[in-house]
């Protein structure tokens, strides 16, 4: 299994050098601040961190990922207005989101998401992108409002990027998703946050 180096969060001034012994085979920083549509304004210079005294050249992102209906503030244009082939959105170019169904409002946060985490990048070429699917932040009590929103992150992802992929834990992807659900379309990648455990009743795994 390649061995990473993770960066979580906004942590300017004590950023920790990758450590030595380990052959990386790629970083891992996050633009965010733990929710969605944060920014992480050191995420530049955690990647310095990360690939200035080691031999790390591929850099990954990734964002905090959640569902409430107050996230629609933040809903892009380009989500609203089928910008980029949003299969729910009925009335192109529609203003009050407030009369969209529940399904496409699910659907453009979850666009809106992904793509306002794509704005924030530092200034590295990820090799990949990964969505953090997680119970700490909110989610709707109805998994199958938050697969819209999911099915909007995995699509609004793979806009001009190799890889995409969720990462998540057993209990947090069946309460979020639904028990047995996986991502439409089928996603490619595997994050394993602990070096030795396997998929097989593993706590952190990537569906």
């Amino acid at each position: 299994m390649p061995v990473f180096f993770s960066v979580v969060g906004p942590e300017s001034g004590r950023i920790p050098a990758p450590p030595s012994g380990e052959n990386y085979a790629f970083a891992i920083v996050g633009v965010g601040c733990g929710r969605p549509f944060t920014s992480n304004s050191c995420a530049g210079t955690e990647v310095a961190a990360a690939t200035g005294d080691s031999n790390i050249t591929n850099v990954a992102l990734y964002f905090n990922t959640g569902y409430t209906d107050g996230y629609g503030r933040n809903i892009n244009s380009a989500c609203a207005n089928d910008g980029i082939g949003d299969p729910y959105t009925v009335f192109n170019g529609i203003k009050g989101v407030h009369a969209l169904s529940t399904a496409q409002r699910a659907w453009e946060i979850g666009c809106s998401e992904a793509l306002y985490a794509k704005t924030k990048p530092p200034a590295v070429t990820p090799t990949m992108w990964w969505a953090y699917v997680e119970t700490g932040n909110s989610w709707s009590t109805n998994t199958s409002v938050n697969d819209f929103a999911i099915d909007a992150l995995s699509y609004a992802m793979q806009a001009g990027v190799a890889l995409r992929s969720f990462y998540s834990y057993t209990s947090a992807w069946n309460k979020v998703a639904g028990k047995g659900s996986t991502p439409t379309p089928a996603e490619s990648g595997s994050w394993v946050a602990f070096a030795g455990n396997t998929l097989n009743g593993v706590s952190n795994f990537v569906v």
